[in-house]
């Protein structure tokens, strides 16, 4: 009988699978390399964290939702930077040298074995985020954000932190020291940065810049500068350990740069938002 697309086709010995056991398992192996060779290669196609200024939005999200970066999470080293983060207070006690840093491991490991807050319980709470995301491990107290911003002249390509009680902190000097306890204003900010840096190091009128609201950059920079927002002032430092066994950093974490800019009208001083500058001051 005759069927309709012709006549059936004759099975051949290669349709069927290989009888023999050592044959089927060389197909699976075959398969299984197959799956775990793509597998492999998507994984090495993901992206690893540069820490550029194009990833400051993805940075931004990583921050908020898991208090560190993938970035800085890189200068994480299990167990020791959990110790470290516990036994040492980067105020008061970090070792000036590596035989007092040996030292220093050895009780903070006891701290930590110990779930005891160490010599870390008066510290300063926004200087220990800091210092967290110093040694890759993810802030506790919500002190820094990613800035949209980077100085103006910088050729690195990074995205910079920005201290989220930065701002209140220099209207509250100005709120304290004008007598004006409702005032929005930077003017002893600004002030201090239109000194020359040889004044400042001189500490003249008690200008020198220190984070004294924050207690996180000590000594820092502050600039002044005018874009198609308006006119700003920047404020910058880079969170490290000078004068210890760290130096620029490497030992035991990864150094991180601050920078953002805080908008003000140059008329009042007082602070607004990108593009609110007053018609007069820009003319």
């Amino acid at each position: 009988m005759k069927l309709f697309g012709g006549a059936p086709r004759e099975k051949s010995s290669s349709d069927e699978e290989p009888r023999d056991p050592k044959k089927r398992r060389t197909l699976k192996l075959g398969a299984a390399v197959l799956v775990s060779g793509l597998a492999g290669s998507s994984r090495e196609s993901v992206k690893q964290p540069l820490g550029t200024f194009a990833e400051r939005f993805n940075a931004a999200e990583q921050l908020h939702m898991n208090g560190i970066t993938d970035f800085q999470r890189t200068a994480y080293k299990p167990e020791i930077s959990e110790a470290l983060a516990q036994g040492i207070n980067p105020d008061l006690n970090y070792p000036e040298s590596l035989g007092e840093l040996a030292s220093r491991l050895k009780d903070a490991a006891t701290h930590f074995l110990g779930k005891d807050a160490g010599i870390t319980a008066t510290a300063n709470l926004k200087n220990m985020d800091a210092w967290r995301m110093y040694l890759g491990l993810p802030q506790l107290h919500d002190t820094f954000g990613i800035s949209d911003f980077k100085p103006e002249k910088s050729t690195d390509d990074i995205y910079y932190y920005q201290i989220k009680g930065f701002k209140s902190g220099i209207t509250e000097e100005d709120r304290r020291w004008f007598k004006k306890p409702e005032g929005v204003t930077i003017q002893r900010a600004v002030e201090r940065a239109s000194y020359d840096d040889e004044m400042r190091a001189q500490n003249v009128g008690g200008m020198y810049n220190e984070d004294r609201q924050n207690g996180i950059m000590g000594g820092y920079k502050l600039t002044l500068g005018k874009d198609g927002g308006g006119n700003y002032l920047a404020y910058y430092d880079k969170w490290k350990l000078d004068g210890t066994p760290e130096g620029k950093g490497g030992l035991v974490g990864k150094p991180f740069e601050i920078y953002d800019r805080i908008y003000y009208d140059p008329l009042t001083f007082e602070v607004v938002e990108p593009k609110a500058i007053s018609p007069e001051a820009l003319a």
